[in-house]
């Protein structure tokens, strides 16, 4: 449902995107605050981003920050495979040393990118993420109504790393939020005052 707000003058109701109150013809400019803000100063007027485009999202997201580990992966399979390895033969190859370091190098840099992207993946353009901007959604900061930081990304992300270490509870926790919150806040959002929307919603004039 589309959000309403008070016209500060004659008290009408008035649907968020008029910029004049049909009523008493004031200017919306003048908007008070309360009308627009929660008791913390948080904006809230966004309504809840889509469920389903969430998840697809976080799919694609999870698709993209795990790919950097596919070739370290596939070599180590591989120099395990030509090395006997997989059936208990041992007859190294002259170059299974290298290929075997080359192989964890690899991997190692998987893991960096992994945990570099999914630490700052919605503080990229607009607050988006690619899976996001694939999926038309972005993260704001709802204290100025701005694009999601790479730090307040990080932010996010952290506490579902935190959770994630309290088994089946933690891990419960974020996804319950999105579902339940009216805004579909998680712990995240509320730490880094941010609140994913369908970006057809943001307005800039607020």
């Amino acid at each position: 449902m589309d959000k309403e707000y008070i016209c500060p003058h004659c008290k009408s109701k008035i649907h968020i995107d008029c910029n004049y109150c049909p009523v008493c013809g004031k200017d919306m400019k003048e908007l008070e605050k309360r009308n627009l803000r929660d008791p913390e100063g948080l904006i809230n007027v966004y309504p809840k981003a889509s469920l389903s485009k969430r998840i697809l999202a976080a799919l694609i997201d999870w698709g993209i920050s795990v790919v950097g580990l596919i070739p370290g992966l596939l070599i180590l399979f591989f120099v395990i495979v030509n090395n006997g390895m997989y059936n208990n033969y041992y007859t190294y190859s002259s170059d299974f040393p290298v290929m075997f370091v080359v192989s964890v190098f690899l991997i190692i840099l998987g893991f960096l990118w992994r945990t570099i992207y999914v630490f700052i993946k919605d503080g990229f353009t607009n607050g988006q993420s690619i899976g996001k901007r694939a999926l038309g959604l972005m993260v704001i900061d709802l204290k100025d109504n701005t694009p999601c930081t790479k730090g307040e990304s990080a932010i996010r992300r952290l506490i579902m790393v935190l959770l994630n270490f309290v088994p089946i509870i933690g891990w419960l926790v974020e996804p319950i939020l999105i579902i339940a919150n009216e805004k579909g806040r998680r712990l995240g959002d509320m730490a880094a005052s941010t609140q994913v929307i369908n970006i057809e919603h943001y307005k800039t004039n607020i």
